[in-house]
């Protein structure tokens, strides 16, 4: 997918009946860690409190899926993973490009595991950051460990601090001492 693709791109909404749910949970399963995953079921009921769970298409082709979960002014992509026999192909920045025209108004926010030199998957980490540098997102100030693994706050449009992040998450019942700062 070159950009002139991006305007072919569709974004379908993903519920438990979806056609390719089992593609969207083979995807899930194989692109995230065990520790950074939370049960389908679990998704589905906490993202009814203001979030979106989004399958991407090319034509009839399904590429990938992103969850997403909007309070405010502030859109945080949970989830995005892309099919891995399509990677390389700008179906990623062509979601990027999608979830930017669906929330335009939006403070976009994505957490990325931090880039560490003992880390097994360092060089995954530096690619995913670039990939999203490479979209117009930038470093925040936010920093946190979650099940055992530490990560960034990355944001396009605009700024994003600690009291930001307390202030989201708190809206959705969940409490700060959930995280801690990232060492």
């Amino acid at each position: 997918c070159q950009k002139e693709c991006e305007s072919v791109l569709q974004l379908k909404t993903v519920t438990p009946q979806f056609a390719d749910f089992d593609k969207v949970s083979a995807l899930y399963h194989s692109a995230f860690p065990e520790n950074e995953r939370r049960p389908l079921e679990e998704m589905f009921s906490f993202l009814s409190g203001g979030g979106e769970f989004l399958a991407l298409y090319d034509g009839e082709t399904f590429c990938g899926f992103v969850c997403l979960l909007s309070w405010q002014d502030i859109t945080h992509i949970l989830y995005l993973a892309i099919d891995s026999r399509l990677r390389g192909r700008g179906y990623g920045t062509g979601m990027l490009s999608a979830i930017r025209q669906r929330y335009p108004h939006s403070r976009l926010i994505a957490d990325i595991e931090l880039e560490t030199s003992d880390a097994p998957n360092n060089t995954e980490r530096r690619q995913r950051k670039h990939f999203y540098q490479k979209s117009g997102y930038r470093s925040s100030e936010v920093q946190y460990r979650w099940r055992e693994e530490s990560y960034e706050i990355i944001v396009s449009g605009g700024d994003f601090d600690k009291a930001d992040f307390r202030s989201f998450w708190n809206a959705f019942g969940v409490s700060k001492g959930v995280f801690s700062k990232a060492q």
